[in-house]
């Protein structure tokens, strides 16, 4: 989560969406944690690059970062909750950093 989280702040959401493609199992903190980085910079479109800030990361199909890709961090948020969440892992924090994400916009 620790490094989801430093992605948000440094304004690089692909490559928080890419650290939760290599995850095993993600918990409903660790959504949170991605959650809390697209707030941060809600206008952000995200991208399956190459070259840049995704280079390291695994961009194959099927990917959470390939289903996100070309979304703006807001899109990707209600995506998220949608497709990913749910309304069983969906916390009330999920709803807050959702709000938050649009309250930024």
């Amino acid at each position: 989560r620790s490094l989801i989280k430093a992605y948000g702040r440094i304004g690089m959401p692909s490559s928080a969406a890419a650290v939760l493609d290599d995850q095993q199992q993600i918990t409903p903190a660790t959504w949170n944690a991605l959650l809390a980085a697209l707030a941060i910079n809600p206008d952000n479109v995200l991208s399956l690059s190459t070259s840049g800030e995704n280079k390291h990361h695994n961009t194959h199909n099927n990917t959470l970062l390939s289903n996100l890709h070309n979304c703006t961090a807001t899109q990707a948020a209600l995506i998220i909750l949608n497709d990913y969440l749910g309304t069983a892992k969906a916390t009330l924090q999920s709803y807050t950093l959702i709000a938050k994400t649009f309250a930024n916009a």
